[in-house]
């Protein structure tokens, strides 16, 4: 008698450990960058967008670990941008973190020198990764930016 009753309680934990794991483990699957530089690009009055190739050369990336990455700049010298890049895999996506970390690095060195007005707003630079994406976002209302980026992978 011990023993089926042992059984049962096994086999309940056994099934609920495993419907809350899978339950627990929803990742959002991005296919294209675009709709997430659309969410970004709202922070912007006036924006150019930059494609793939272009931030490849300038971050120094390996095209081969890359799927697609869009940037929007904002128009003038306000030095608000958003990048947004879809890597193949996690690890990718952390180096084109690191990558995003030394170039927001190289703006804060630039704006110091040069435009002292938008110097606190670069500081306050937020890079986020998430699974395979990887976002650079500089915006004057960086907690409305992280608010939305919360809700959007959520």
């Amino acid at each position: 008698m011990f023993r089926r009753i042992l059984c049962a309680l096994f086999v309940m934990v056994l099934f609920t450990g495993c419907s809350a794991t899978s339950a627990g483990s929803a990742v959002k699957d991005i296919q294209s960058v675009d709709d997430l530089t659309a969410l970004l690009q709202s922070h912007m009055s006036g924006s150019d967008v930059q494609t793939k190739n272009v931030l490849v050369t300038l971050l120094r990336l390996d095209p081969d670990s890359i799927i697609d990455a869009k940037a929007v700049f904002e128009k003038g010298e306000t030095g608000k941008l958003a990048i947004v890049i879809l890597a193949k895999d996690d690890e990718a996506a952390l180096e084109a973190g690191d990558r995003l970390n030394y170039y927001l690095s190289t703006l804060q060195n630039s704006a110091a020198q040069y435009n002292t007005d938008a110097l606190e707003m670069i500081r306050n630079g937020y890079i986020y990764t998430r699974d395979n994406v990887t976002v650079l976002v500089i915006s004057d209302d960086i907690d409305a930016v992280k608010a939305e980026l919360a809700e959007y992978f959520s």
